[in-house]
């Protein structure tokens, strides 16, 4: 490339220069426009060469380590857009984990890189396991951490230290969710994958069922709309918006998603008209006073699975709700041999098939569909055929493969 400008300039630099060689001022003008344009074809090769090379974050790693360069400065002088450099630099911190490793403090640093690491690594063993961590709890980990090493001198964690600190290691302060803590010990999750593992040599994959509720909403709640600055937003929606029915998913370790369960809220039958569009192959009709699913729902549950396992003996695995561990659900179990198995206290979130993949699919996909018929007519009635209708095209998305990988996921199963 560096050639070809040569040769160009070479050539029409000298024609053009003798055409106006009596005329001073013309050739002068010539020479300076010749000079810019050999300056722009000159940084377009820069450029082209740039861009055909990787750029070496290593080396712009330690050069920023040392001298302390800005991006832009980088961003400017290699051609390339700086919103562009800055995050693939960014992505390139992240996944080498310099910023662990990043100098910090000079002659008079109170911690070196170890000590200031083992902090680190106290803290990230207390945030994996759901323990309180906020900014006084480092400070005192600091404070510990110098006694430790320090009986004479005396530090006390400063703002400023702990702001440059969690900077260093990446760390914020930010919201949080609470969680039960009474999940189980690992001795114990290890007993529990021993009594699945029996289960899988027990009972054919075609008998071994899971089965969740979830309560689904005619209206869902979205967490925000496009509104003016400075204004309240209102959103006019016909329908109550608490109104909803529940819905109970039963899958088997094979993949098979068999007809959900619809419990509506209603006192009779009568309730029925509501869905009466919807073909009665496809869900299987309950109601309730609550809306929620009884005792005699859950045992006319257990007579369907009995039904779908041509009286073979099957295992149920399910949640420790209330309803499921009644004592008439247990004996009607035990009188049709199927064999419920509950899954330990607060560990549904890592241990039920149903809550690790199925229902995270199910969910969002309601709710996008419920948006875009939302988008298509803003007047429309959410009705109970209209929900059901949209749960069941979710459903049958749910393909078999990921199905049998639910329950390898959450129940180590093999197969």
């Amino acid at each position: 490339m560096d050639q070809i400008i040569y040769l160009f300039t070479k050539k029409y630099f000298y024609k053009l220069v003798h055409n106006y060689k009596n005329n001073i001022i013309y050739s002068n003008i010539i020479m300076i426009i010749i000079l810019l344009l050999l300056l722009l074809l000159t940084s377009y090769s820069i450029k082209v060469r740039l861009m055909e090379t990787e750029i070496n974050f290593n080396v712009i790693f330690n050069i920023k380590k040392i001298h302390n360069i800005k991006s832009i400065i980088f961003s400017s002088y290699l051609g390339v857009n700086y919103k562009t450099f800055s995050r693939k630099y960014n992505i390139w911190i992240k996944n080498n984990n310099n910023f662990i490793y990043k100098p910090n403090g000079g002659h008079n640093k109170i911690f070196n890189d170890k000590e200031e690491k083992d902090i680190f690594n106290e803290i990230l063993n207390r945030i994996n396991n759901y323990e309180f961590v906020d900014n006084d709890t480092i400070k005192i980990l600091a404070e510990e951490k110098f006694k430790e090493k320090n009986n004479v001198k005396q530090f006390k964690a400063s703002n400023g230290w702990l702001h440059r600190f969690k900077k260093k290691f990446n760390l914020i302060s930010k919201g949080y969710k609470i969680r039960n803590a009474k999940e189980i010990t690992q001795e114990q999750l290890i007993e529990f994958y021993g009594k699945c593992k029996l289960l899988e040599k027990k009972y054919n994959k075609n008998r071994i069922f899971n089965m969740d509720e979830t309560y689904n909403l005619l209206i869902p709640n979205y967490k925000s709309l496009v509104s003016l600055r400075r204004k309240k937003r209102y959103y006019k929606q016909i329908g109550n918006v608490k109104e909803g029915y529940t819905a109970t998913y039963i899958i088997s370790a094979s993949g098979i998603f068999l007809p959900p369960v619809i419990t509506l809220k209603g006192k009779t039958k009568k309730v029925f008209k509501k869905i009466s569009s919807i073909d009665s192959t496809k869900i299987i009709n309950t109601f309730s006073r609550t809306g929620w699913i009884t005792e005699s729902i859950m045992i006319s549950i257990l007579n369907k699975i009995k039904i779908y396992t041509n009286n073979e003996k099957c295992v149920l695995i399910l949640d420790n709700y209330s309803i499921h561990k009644t004592e008439n659900v247990i004996n009607y179990a035990k009188k049709l041999n199927i064999e419920l198995f509950f899954i330990p206290p607060n560990m549904t979130h890592k241990l039920q098939p149903l809550d690790v993949k199925i229902n995270g699919i199910i969910k969002p996909l309601m709710r996008k569909n419920n948006k875009l018929n939302l988008i298509k007519n803003v007047y429309r009635k959410n009705t109970y055929e209209s929900s059901i209708n949209l749960l069941l095209s979710s459903v049958e998305t749910i393909r078999e493969k990921t199905i049998i990988s639910a329950f390898k996921e959450a129940l180590d199963f093999t197969y």
